[in-house]
């Protein structure tokens, strides 16, 4: 359990860099990309055996490890855009109400139990996301122009935060029992994956005039991936190790990636008040607290 509850930390630690990133005018998708090529060179270096391309493409796991990989991109810049176009709320409320599809699937595909108690745990824990995403002065921004496919947004941010969240937990699962060398050789095909399809990502931007090379040698954003990088590394490895522990313990995938996500939101939100100052309404404490309610409904559930 220790283990699951370091990644929960480094995973706060994951918006905790991002408030930097605003700071200091980081570019998200410049540094994102750096972030995923420092994340793979980091876990290449501490894979106790090297993988290669023939011991990888025989492994049950690497549909999930590419699905993930490639995913991830996409929903940071989704995110990233319908921010843009609808406001913050939106798109944190959508992403958080994700927690319903591995959720869903879990039970569903992984055949697990469903009581009383868990789906009265579950519910709280998307009460409190919704709670304690809810902020004053997010709407979207006005001067745009409407298009029918903003109807549509926020499904894609519902959809595409959902699938990567289940992706995680069922690489987790499948290495469960893992050793080291397995988990990390995991770390280093997803954040590969993720890596290749940044470049495409860019390489397109290029070309479409969209966007040019000179943001990557800006400094702030180099040093903005690197520290994202080694963050990232430290995450995602804890997180598989943390899930394959418990669910060898018999920890159901679902009650899993509810605490997850509702420790990861918790913690980020109580970093933000005491290391940024942040201000938040009774809304969002009252959220804290049924977060924290529903974190011990689902442990009992284990």
């Amino acid at each position: 359990m220790l283990i699951f509850i370091l990644g929960i930390l480094c995973a706060a630690g994951l918006f905790i860099t991002f408030k930097f990133w605003d700071k200091y005018d980081v570019d998200p998708f410049f540094a994102t990309v750096i972030n995923y090529l420092i994340s793979a060179l980091i876990s290449y270096f501490i894979c106790a055996e090297k993988p290669t391309f023939a011991s990888t493409v025989s492994v049950e796991w690497l549909p999930y490890a590419i699905g993930l990989g490639c995913i991830s991109l996409i929903d940071f810049n989704l995110n990233s855009y319908v921010t843009k176009k609808l406001g913050i709320g939106v798109t944190s409320i959508s992403s958080k109400l994700s927690l319903l599809i591995p959720v869903t699937l879990a039970i569903v595909l992984f055949d697990e139990s469903v009581t009383a108690l868990k789906v009265a745990g579950i519910v709280a824990a998307v009460v409190a996301l919704v709670l304690i995403s809810i902020r004053k002065g997010t709407e979207h921004a006005g001067g745009i122009r409407w298009k029918k496919i903003y109807y549509f947004l926020p499904l894609f941010v519902f959809a595409g935060s959902g699938t990567n969240d289940f992706l995680m937990l069922s690489l987790g699962r499948v290495n469960s029992g893992a050793q080291a060398s397995d988990v990390t050789n995991v770390v280093f095909v997803v954040f590969t994956m993720a890596f290749l399809a940044g470049v495409v990502a860019f390489l397109l931007s290029l070309l479409t005039g969209k966007t040019s090379a000179k943001g990557f040698v800006k400094r702030r954003n180099i040093v903005g991936g690197v520290v994202m990088g080694v963050v990232s590394v430290c995450c995602f490895s804890l997180y598989l190790f943390g899930v394959g522990e418990l669910t060898e313990k018999g920890w159901d995938g679902s009650v899993l990636a509810s605490i997850y996500a509702i420790g990861v939101l918790t913690i980020s939100v109580l970093c933000g008040i005491v290391g940024f100052k942040e201000r938040f309404s009774t809304l969002n404490y009252v959220g804290i607290v049924v977060a924290l309610a529903s974190i011990a409904i689902l442990s009992a559930t284990a």
